[in-house]
């Protein structure tokens, strides 16, 4: 089964050019929609309207353990 997420690739850090992963659920997408049903160009403008939320928890996320990448769901917004 293939979990459906949508991905923001590329945040580039202060400490060095490498690229990170950021997966962000479709249930976390859903719950900043409030909890609409989402389909994929949905959860694309669910991803887009709630970009500094994203970049946010994105960066929450990455300041508590370097990786390569992330999945962020609903507990990480």
């Amino acid at each position: 089964m293939s979990k459906r997420a949508c991905r923001s690739q590329g945040q580039w850090r202060y400490d060095g050019s490498r690229e990170v992963s950021f997966f962000v659920t479709e249930d976390a997408l859903r719950n900043l929609a409030a909890d609409r049903v989402l389909g994929e160009s949905e959860c694309l403008r669910a991803f887009d309207a709630h970009r500094p939320a994203v970049y946010k928890a994105a960066s929450t996320a990455y300041e508590r353990a370097r990786k390569g990448s992330y999945e962020l769901g609903r507990e990480d917004f």
